[in-house]
């Protein structure tokens, strides 16, 4: 009987002990598995919040954009872009998104793809979102466009220049001429009803020019800050003629034989008479010419679409045009091409209207026509320049993501 009741109490034992055993075996299990599913919730976590991080970071970078290209005056080329882009890794570095976690920020891949469309310009970029040592990244297509005025436009526009204002600064009936000591009269209107010359003086510098006579720059630079109607312009003999808003010439502008000299246009420019120039040349904004542009000797450079209604020749010299070029020839395009006298480099199409064809011919197949060449004008004299006009406010819309 004795040993009936140990053998129990033996068996109860070992069921007990195995009892144990099973509830510490099956709550070791329920131990990892609800650690594993809290580690794995805070990854997820980690992951949620690092890709809510980079989507506001796309967010911003939006606006970034939208605030560059309305404050800056850039072309939406491959520099142009990387500009903005790092202008934009540079404001995100100011971004604070949680003190008490440092570790939780976004940033901008400086990499990014562009592609020129009728519609804009879309850029590819790299948004990376981070939490602690965890990242998510998201690539956004955004499709800009600056709001410029249409070349069309301009022409229609320029067609009649601006009046002069009714009150200027300074008006004069009788002609004007400044020689030796020119004022600095930047903030200035002046309308002068008779000719306008300039010698030996330098850093002439007035707001608005109205001119109804020739305006004749000798050996001195006058800068115009804002607009210039001129009927007629002569820049000879180591002069310098910068105009930074538009430019309406409604006459003959010419360097007079003499390569020392130069024309900027930080504005559009409208010629209505012809251009014989053979000193640098250059404008920043659109170019309509009514008549023929002869340039020689020196670079000629157009910062953006350019219609030339009169034919163009160069003489030992090249044009570079930082947009689309379109030429009105009374020529053939064979003899367009062998009187040339350059080449001709476009960022974009190359259209030549010929007196014998019906249809222009686009970015024809000439050894002296460079369409979708790299082209990146530049002119640093128009650093401080008014941005060139905008119809509406840039837009900046994403286009399409990818997680």
């Amino acid at each position: 009987m004795k040993n009936n009741f140990n053998n129990e109490r033996g068996a109860a034992l070992i069921m007990v002990l195995l009892t144990i055993a099973l509830i510490m075996l099956f709550s070791t299990v329920m131990m990892n598995s609800i650690l594993s599913n809290a580690k794995q919730n805070d990854v997820m976590d980690h992951h949620n919040r690092a890709t809510h991080i980079a989507e506001m970071g796309a967010t911003y970078v939006k606006e970034q954009f939208k605030i560059f290209l309305e404050e800056t005056d850039v072309r939406l080329n491959e520099d142009g872009i990387s500009t903005m882009v790092a202008d934009t890794q540079t404001k995100i570095e100011q971004v604070e998104i949680d003190p008490d976690h440092p570790d939780r920020y976004f940033e901008l891949d400086s990499d990014f793809t562009y592609e020129n469309t009728s519609e804009g310009s879309k850029v590819s970029v790299n948004i990376i979102g981070h939490d602690d040592e965890f990242s998510e990244d998201i690539t956004l297509t955004f499709n800009l466009k600056k709001g410029e005025v249409p070349i069309d436009d301009w022409e229609s526009d320029s067609e009649t220049p601006p009046s002069p204002p009714s009150d200027p600064d300074y008006y004069y009936d009788e002609d004007v001429s400044w020689k030796n000591s020119c004022p600095i009269d930047g903030d200035s209107t002046y309308v002068i009803k008779g000719n306008f010359d300039t010698k030996n003086c330098s850093d002439g510098e007035i707001e608005d020019l109205f001119l109804d006579g020739q305006l004749t720059v000798k050996s001195s630079d006058l800068t115009v800050n804002g607009t210039a109607v001129l009927n007629g312009v002569d820049i000879t003999t180591l002069s310098k003629l910068i105009i930074k808003g538009n430019a309406y010439i409604n006459s003959v502008l010419t360097s007079e034989n003499n390569p020392n000299s130069q024309f900027l246009a930080c504005g559009h420019a409208r010629f209505k008479e012809t251009v014989d120039y053979k000193g640098n040349f250059g404008v920043r904004g659109y170019v309509i010419a009514d008549k023929e542009m002869i340039f020689s000797n020196n670079p000629v450079v157009f910062g953006n679409d350019a219609i030339l209604k009169g034919g163009l020749m160069l003489d030992g010299t090249d044009l570079e045009v930082d947009g689309d070029l379109t030429i009105h020839s009374d020529r053939t395009i064979d003899h367009l091409h062998t009187g040339l006298g350059g080449d001709i480099f476009a960022s974009g199409d190359i259209t030549v209207h010929t007196p014998d064809q019906d249809s222009p011919f686009k970015n024809p197949d000439i050894q002296s026509f460079h369409p979708g060449a790299d082209v990146t004008a530049t002119f640093p004299d128009c650093h401080d320049a008014p941005p060139l006009e905008q119809t509406s406010e840039p837009v900046v819309e994403i286009e399409d993501g990818s997680y």
